[in-house]
């Protein structure tokens, strides 16, 4: 699954790694964001109001911005608590102290 806002240079990708574990990698093409901001990606399903999330921080530098990535577990578990389909709800969170 993918997800853009182009707006805000940002993009997350989610996929299941070979150990069968959902992985999510977000990338900001903003480079004085590292250390400084994290997205918040969110994994909402169709059988419940439940949904997962993970807060990933913005603190791996890289030529064209920043990234980080978290774990979100089995896959298997995943979908039993969500469903087959399943959306991603993503925010820009910046630090505060950075934002004055």
């Amino acid at each position: 699954m993918t997800w853009e806002d182009p707006e805000q240079k940002l993009s997350a990708v989610v996929r299941q790694d070979a150990n069968g574990r959902l992985q999510a990698r977000v990338h900001c093409g903003n480079y004085v964001l590292v250390n400084r901001a994290a997205v918040s990606i969110g994994l909402a399903g169709t059988i419940s109001d439940a949904f997962i999330h993970r807060s990933i921080p913005l603190k791996t530098p890289e030529p064209d911005g920043c990234s980080g990535t978290a774990d979100f577990g089995p896959l298997a578990d995943l979908m039993n608590q969500l469903g087959p389909q399943v959306r991603i709800i993503a925010f820009l969170a910046l630090d505060p102290s950075e934002t004055s």
